[in-house]
């Protein structure tokens, strides 16, 4: 198991939501914070060990339109043996539970169920995460925060398409842009 993973992130979660914050009261949004949370997520994690079994059985189902509802039940159980057989950790848990939901909603596109796996990734991390978003600020902006996240999850789904094994997804690979109205001090006065 990858133990607490979520509070690894939980400082830098805090700094996402700020930023989201500051993008939502007008100043330009820097994604850099929530990549790189995304990013220590999955390398404290060490990656999602069952996601290249899952994304075959999702293309399996897809590969066969005309029988994807009963393909998805009998791939659903293959899901939930394929995370105990890898022994995984709290990330694919929380993947085998956004599949099982894509399944039951009909939804067998590997982009859409990886991009909603990542917002729920991104929404543990920096909205519902350890003095996250919504402790901090109330829950009336988080809809408005998912917005601004949705291309990062996007991104990290597209990473994790194309590498399916990979440990680090490297969206966070430049430097955080800094313009004249960056806290440095973090709220610091």
């Amino acid at each position: 198991m990858d133990g607490d993973v979520f509070g690894r992130v939980s400082k830098i979660g805090r700094d996402a939501g700020e930023a989201a914050l500051r993008a939502l009261d007008g100043c330009g949004w820097d994604p850099y914070p929530a990549e790189r949370c995304l990013d220590i997520l999955v390398a404290a994690a060490d990656g999602v060990p069952s996601l290249p079994l899952v994304l075959r059985e999702v293309r399996n189902i897809s590969a066969s339109p005309l029988f994807a509802r009963m393909l998805g039940e009998h791939s659903s159980q293959r899901i939930v043996a394929a995370v105990a057989d890898v022994k995984g950790g709290v990330l694919d848990l929380i993947l085998k539970n956004e599949i099982q939901k894509c399944v039951l909603r009909g939804v067998f596109d590997e982009r859409v169920i990886l991009t909603r796996f990542c917002e729920q990734l991104l929404d543990r991390a920096i909205i519902s995460g350890r003095d996250g978003f919504r402790e901090q600020h109330g829950s009336e902006r988080v809809r408005e925060v998912q917005k601004l996240l949705r291309p990062i999850a996007a991104s990290a789904a597209e990473v994790m398409q194309s590498r399916p094994d990979a440990k680090r997804l490297g969206l966070a690979r430049r430097h955080p842009r800094i313009t004249p109205e960056t806290d440095l001090l973090g709220g610091f006065q």
